[in-house]
Formats: structure tokens, sequence, C-alpha cells
């Protein structure tokens, strides 16, 4: 029994025979093909928590290429959850392959379950049309022009790659409602995955690029693209901006190495994919990896002016993983932003640092649960302005993860500034920690009548800040 439900076989290898002969490596004699399925089986099965849950179909006799498909494959073909094909020259001759290529496609009607493992560098015009922008594995070596050594450190990053991507696939096709037999049913789509845009760049960043996109799919994310792009600026275009309007992010990953500029391409693939995103307003993080840039031996002006935009960050690649999951948070708890209650006259202002937008929707959250009127302000926003044509029952500044303790001494001094331009009607003052370790960072004692809020033991001051917001509305 498959792992996916509704199936008779989890995963379905195509491949040419002649790219599973019988070979001696390191003195032991494998079969590349045969040893690829093994460890598949191994691996899969270690993902999916049990020996033996993935079923692998394939086929190990010496069919010649003109054969027609054979009921049984046909059949093993359309009960099959997930195709990988072994791509190689090998498999461009083989009219059989071909055709279990179609067979599968037209069964599964979905791309996203299709996986490639490149054996050589086929050109996208020369693969077939079925998988033409199908996102591969590389298990062959460049420089060589070779498949990779199954003992060597770049196939098992190629087969963990792999690994991961039919295991999340299986996993989800098995939480999917039930495929629809042959019998005119359709199964209602599932509303779509939130997506990230995970930008091109640099084959240097390859393996970088990968891991990241490995960690964001982990926090419940697809990745795009989801496809290969055509080359052309125009082409590429066309298919950027579609799943650009998918994404709630936008993340590039950057590197000593940029690509080719040319006319069609002035700021490179970073450049082009990074305008769009812009121009669709798409909330964006880029960094490159820390102590890995060399500014003065980059030639190109345009991609060192590219690399020194003020919003690009130098962080090791964990940082940048810890970066993007709680902009992620951020922006999951922005869209789950409630209308602020129409209730009263006199909101309260939480003020903000950009970057904190999650600790400022944790006062909110409390301020609704009590049906008090807010406002959400960051450092962005004139708040002197705003305060003048606004009079506000309480102010909250908050101490998030991002902020600095100079951002707060200042921010206390605004408040201070505020509260007394209010007289007599003074609004209540309060200063949020989230995390309540921020407290040991401050750079100034708060004034006497600013109430604390520790996000660790917030319930009793919170009340506390509610009584005094209440008694002094009363007031």
């Amino acid at each position: 029994m498959a792992f996916v439900t509704g199936y008779e076989q989890d995963i379905f290898i195509s491949y040419a025979q002649v790219d599973n002969t019988l070979e001696n490596r390191n003195g032991k004699e494998i079969r590349w093909v045969s040893h690829l399925k093994e460890q598949l089986q191994k691996r899969v099965d270690q993902m999916l928590g049990r020996i033996g849950d993935t079923r692998i179909w394939m086929d190990l006799a010496d069919l010649a290429g003109n054969e027609s498909v054979t009921p049984a494959i046909d059949a093993a073909i359309r009960e099959t959850a997930t195709l990988v094909i072994v791509l190689s020259a090998g498999y461009l001759k083989s009219t059989w392959c071909q055709k279990e290529i179609q067979s599968f496609a037209k069964s599964a009607r979905a791309a996203d379950r299709l996986f490639v493992v490149h054996l050589a560098d086929i050109p996208l015009e020369n693969r077939p049309e079925a998988i033409r922008d199908v996102i591969g594995f590389d298990f062959f070596d460049k420089d060589v022009k070779a498949e990779l050594d199954p003992s060597s450190i770049e196939y098992s990053n190629e087969l963990f790659k792999l690994r991961e991507k039919l295991a999340v696939k299986l996993t989800e096709m098995q939480k999917a409602p039930v495929r629809a037999e042959a019998n005119g049913h359709a199964t209602p789509a599932a509303a779509p995955t939130p997506a990230v845009y995970l930008a091109e760049g640099a084959l240097d960043l390859d393996d970088d690029r990968d891991g990241l996109g490995t960690y964001i799919e982990k926090l419940g994310y697809r990745i795009l693209p989801a496809k290969v792009y055509p080359r052309g600026a125009r082409e590429f275009a066309e298919m950027l901006d579609p799943d650009l309007a998918q994404a709630k992010l936008f993340v590039q990953l950057l590197g000593q190495l940029g690509t080719r500029r040319t006319d069609d391409f002035p700021e490179g693939y970073e450049g082009l994919q990074f305008n769009h995103a812009q121009a669709a307003g798409l909330p964006t993080l880029r960094a490159y990896e820390r102590d890995t840039v060399d500014f003065k031996t980059i030639k190109n002006e345009s991609y060192r002016d590219f690399l020194q935009a003020s919003d690009v960050m130098a962080q090791d690649l964990e940082e940048f993983k810890a970066a993007i999951k709680a902009k992620l948070k951020e922006l999951a708890l922005r869209e789950a932003k409630p209308a602020a209650p129409s209730m009263g006259d006199h909101p309260v202002l939480i003020h903000a640092c950009g970057n904190d937008m999650g600790a400022a929707f944790h006062v909110r959250d409390r301020l609704v649960s009590q049906s008090l009127p807010y406002e959400i302000v960051d450092d962005s926003e004139p708040l002197e302005e705003m305060a003048k044509l606004q009079d506000y029952a309480a102010l909250v500044l908050v101490f998030g993860e991002q902020s600095s303790g100079k951002w707060i001494k200042q921010g206390m001094r605004k408040f201070m500034d505020l509260r007394l331009s209010r007289q007599p009607a003074e609004p209540v003052c309060a200063l949020y920690f989230d995390p309540p370790e921020k407290r040991h960072q401050m750079l100034a004692s708060p004034p006497p009548f600013f109430l604390t809020i520790d996000s660790g033991n917030a319930e009793s001051e919170f009340q506390r800040f509610f009584t005094e917001l209440r008694s002094t509305s009363a007031a």
C-alpha cells in the first residue's frame, strides 16, 4: 500500500537503461539509477517516519526504445503519486521514456508532481515539453560533464534536496482529499499555500539559496518561482510578475558575484527581479553573507551600488533565516489585523519600530479584548504632527526585538513632550517590553509617570494600565 491514499505507488522512476549499467565505483559495483532508488527508499522513509512507508516503482526490464508502453506500466504510471525523471542524453533518445512522461502528464495534470534528476546539462529547448520549465536537481558534475559519484558530498546534498521535496509533496497529497475516481467528479481545489518569492541569483549561491528555500518551506510557505523562467528579459518578466502577485514576501540572497549585465539586463537578473517586486508593492528582504563580499574587488559599479543599497543587510545565513521568519510572522499578523473599534474619540497610540510590528500587535490584541480603540504608528510616521490632529487617551512605546536603547530613549522624550502639551488632560504613558530581557538594554530610566508592561508577566500590568486608562477617561 502506498503512503498516499488512493494510489498504488508513491514514486515512479522513469529512466533510460543506458544510465543504469553496472559500473565499478571506488571498488564497488553499482547501478546508478538502482542506487538512487535505494537511497530514496531509505531517505524518504526517514522523512515520512516509518521504514517501508514509501512505495517506489522502477521497471528493470531491458525494453527497446520503440516498444509501446505496456498496459502494466501504463497502469503503474496512472496509479503513481509522483514521477521522478532521470534526464540524460540517453533519456532523450528513448521513445519509451518520452511516452512515460506523456502518460504521467496526461493522468496527473499537475506539474508539481514531476521531479527531474539531471544527469547532464540539457538545454531548455531540448528538454521534453512536459518538463521544460520544471526546476530539477543537478546530479551531474559540470566540470567533468558526468553524473555525480554517489559517494560524493555533492550527491548527498542533491539527494537531501530531492528527498525533502518528495516527502513534502507526498505528505501534502496524503493530507488532501482522496483523488477523484474515473467517474468524472472533480475534487474541489484546496486553498493555495501562501508563497514567498526567492529570487534567482549567481550560480555560486545556489546551495545557500536552496537552504533558504527548504527553511521557508518548513515555515509553511511555497517557494516561487516553481518553474524555470526563459532567459529573455521580456519572457522572464512575463513569468515573473504573476509569481510576484502570489507572493507575500520577496527574499533575495546576494553575493560577491552578480549575474551578467547586458543591454536587456542592465542590472542583471537581480535588479530585474527586485525592481519588479518594488513595482508590485511587495515587502522585500535582501542580504549578503557577512565577510563574503569584498566591495573593492567588484569591478561592475552597477552591481556594487546594488549591493550597497541601504536595505541590503550583511548577515550570517542563520541571521537571515531568523529575519525572514520574523518578517513572515509580522506580515501574517498584519493580515489578521482587525479593524480598530469605532467607539470612543480618543484611541490608544501604539508606537513601534517598523520591524517590531509583531510586538505592537500583541498590545493591539489586548486593547481589542477590552473594546478599546487604537492606532499603530511606526518610526516612519511624524508622531508629533499626528498628535496635533488627534487626542490620544494613552501612548504605548514598544521596546521590541529590533529596537535599540537609543531609539527608546528618544521615544520616551517624545512621549514626555506630547504628555506635557496635553495638560491638564495628560494621556497615560506605558513602556512595553517584548521580549522581557529588553529591560536590561535601557539607556535611561523611564519617567515616574510611565507604566511598564513586561510581555512575560503582562496580565497584572495590563490590568493596571486599563484601570488607569479608564479612570483618566472618566475624569
